[in-house]
């Protein structure tokens, strides 16, 4: 069978869409006029943006990953599937590194038959054994430790450690600063993380003057100590409430050990609680983190105003 010439009719011959490129399930007619142009944007993923864009998505036969690279096994934490791919990390610090100390007397237990006499030392060596899985991937870090030799076991002068005797043994993972917030009620709230982890002498303001100025410490994973370094120390009164967020509302911290004086005291000293079991993240000017913050309750003046240094957070093991 011919066709059939239709006087006036319209040449269809420049439409060029196919039905893979039309949005199913609509439908159209290219036969009248004018010729139609497709308005569905062609777009990709972006792996440094949190957004999924509407449009044509071309695909990629290499899957999510070749989208980003960081979407592999040693970026997701062990019993975790995030899009198909299966974590196998243990804790990790996302920016650096972390350092294991021993922050009191290390566990030393004799031998049945040993005792280890005052003022006696055996070398310690505790090695931190890391999976660098791929060998540049710096930051993953598993929490595997192997006593690769005798561990210290120092007595005092006047002191003598019996056989089978055991010294309380406390672990900690120091790691900078993951995000540090400085909010002050008339000029709002300022995200000073950058000057938290320089190292750059007092570059970091301190909650000082006003009731409710506050100073934020917050991480990924809950943590029992704040190490501040204090460039200058503040001189002046002033009083202030340690405080985590419990879900609700902002309530004070447990067991608080302050050693910065309310950052009174210059050089490098721990601020201390114990996390609770309804210690919850929270947003604090867009960063959501467990956070814990100083809060002026009470002010009377200020001679010196207090300036910080660096700043490092520590989960007890």
């Amino acid at each position: 069978m011919g066709f059939i010439h239709i006087s006036g009719g319209v040449d269809v011959s420049p439409a060029n869409a196919a039905v893979s490129e039309v949005l199913a399930p609509k439908t159209f007619f290219s036969v009248a006029p004018p010729i139609k142009t497709g308005t569905m944007p062609t777009v990709a993923l972006d792996p440094a943006r949190n957004a999924y864009p509407a449009g044509f998505h071309a695909g990629d036969p290499m899957g999510l990953t070749d989208v980003d690279p960081d979407l592999n096994s040693y970026n997701i934490l062990d019993g975790i599937e995030i899009f198909g791919v299966h974590g196998s990390a243990g804790y990790y610090n996302p920016y650096y590194s972390a350092t294991m100390k021993a922050t009191k007397s290390v566990l030393a237990l004799p031998a049945p038959d040993k005792t280890i006499t005052k003022a006696a030392a055996v070398a310690t060596e505790i090695k931190m054994a890391t999976d660098d899985q791929p060998a540049d991937n710096i930051k993953q870090i598993k929490p595997e430790l192997t006593a690769t030799k005798a561990v210290t076991a120092l007595a005092a002068a006047d002191e003598s450690i019996a056989k089978n005797a055991a010294i309380a043994a406390e672990v900690g993972w120091q790691m900078l600063i993951e995000g540090y917030e400085y909010e002050h009620p008339v000029t709002t709230i300022a995200d000073e993380t950058a000057q938290a982890r320089s190292g750059a002498p007092n570059d970091m303001d301190l909650a000082y003057a006003l009731v409710n100025d506050a100073s934020y410490f917050g991480a990924s994973y809950p943590f029992n100590r704040v190490w501040l370094n204090i460039g200058t120390p503040g001189v002046g009164n002033w009083a202030w409430a340690l405080e985590y967020w419990n879900g609700g509302a902002w309530v004070a911290c447990v067991d608080e050990i302050d050693g910065t004086a309310q950052f009174m005291t210059g050089g490098l000293n721990k601020i201390q609680h114990t996390p609770q079991g309804d210690w919850a993240t929270v947003a604090v000017n867009g960063v959501t983190l467990y956070w814990v913050r100083a809060r002026i309750t009470a002010f009377v003046d200020v001679t010196t105003v207090p300036m910080g240094t660096q700043c490092w957070y520590e989960s007890l093991g």
